[in-house]
C-alpha cells in the first residue's frame, strides 16, 4: 500500500483550468532535472564551481503558490487538468528536484496511476519499502 507520494512540483498548479500549464520557469527547472540525470546518473550532487547549489536552485524557483511546510487545503492539479490531491504535507527538494509530498488520505485515488513502464517503482522493493512497513513512491502521471 502507498502511504506517501512525491510529484515534481514543476508539473503540478494549484488551480485548474487555463492557469493550469507548466511555467517557462518550470519547464527550465524540467530540463535542468533532465541533464543533471544524464550528467550525474542520479548520484549524490555536491556543491561545485559550475553548478552552485542545486537545491538552492530548485528552492528559488518554486512557484509562488507554494508552501514549503506543506498547505492540507489546497487542492493540485497536473498540467492536464487531473486533481491528484486535496492538499501537501511539505515540499521536499534533493539533488534531482523539488517534489510535493502528498499522504494517501490527500491523495485522489481514482485520479492516480502508473504509466507504462513505471511499474518498477511499487514492485521493486529497494525503492519503495522504508522503515516502519511505510512506502513511498515517486509518480510520474500519465
Amino acid at each position: 500500500m502507498v502511504s506517501t507520494m512525491y510529484y515534481n512540483i514543476y508539473k503540478v498548479n494549484s488551480r485548474k483550468g487555463d492557469d493550469n500549464v507548466i511555467t517557462e520557469t518550470g519547464r527550465e527547472m524540467l530540463r535542468f532535472q533532465e541533464q543533471l540525470a544524464k550528467d550525474y546518473g542520479y548520484q549524490p550532487i555536491g556543491y561545485n564551481l559550475f553548478l552552485g547549489d542545486v537545491r538552492q536552485k530548485y528552492l528559488d524557483a518554486l512557484p509562488e503558490w507554494r508552501k514549503v511546510d506543506g498547505d492540507p487545503e489546497i487542492p493540485l492539479f497536473t498540467d492536464k487538468g487531473t486533481q491528484i490531491s486535496t492538499g501537501y504535507k511539505r515540499i521536499v527538494i534533493g539533488d534531482y528536484g523539488a517534489f510535493i509530498e502528498m499522504s494517501q488520505e490527500q491523495m485522489v485515488m481514482d485520479n492516480i496511476q502508473i504509466c507504462d513502464g513505471q511499474e518498477y517503482r511499487i514492485e521493486d522493493a529497494r525503492l519503495v519499502k522504508r522503515p516502519q512497513n511505510t512506502y513511498h513512491i515517486v509518480f510520474n502521471f500519465c
